[in-house]
């Protein structure tokens, strides 16, 4: 399966170098996908993991929520957020094969 990380930013922000991701969804029913520290962390861990050979050294990746306007730059261990994207995945394709 392949994850495809799409950053829509490349900034220095007080000399640090940042990748940003623009987090543009509006929550307007309860179906609607909110921004949670949890799915900050999969989009700057999936950043990191895929594109962390062609940034600079300490590149920190972040979300930017556009409606709130929150620059949120989430702390996560490599392995263990690895762990969650990798049982997501095999849940998802679980659920999908039954479709």
């Amino acid at each position: 399966m392949a994850i495809s990380v799409n950053p829509e930013l490349g900034l220095f922000i007080d000399g640090e170098p940042y990748l940003i991701k623009l987090y543009f969804k509006e929550t307007t029913t309860p179906a609607e996908i909110n921004l949670t520290k949890s799915r900050s962390a999969n989009i700057a861990f999936l950043m990191f993991d895929c594109l962390r050979d062609d940034c600079p050294e300490g590149t920190k990746m972040a979300v930017l929520n556009v409606k709130k306007g929150n620059l949120i730059v989430p702390d996560f261990n490599v392995n263990d957020q690895k762990i969650s994207i990798q049982g997501s995945s095999v849940h998802f394709l679980a659920i999908w094969e039954q479709v």
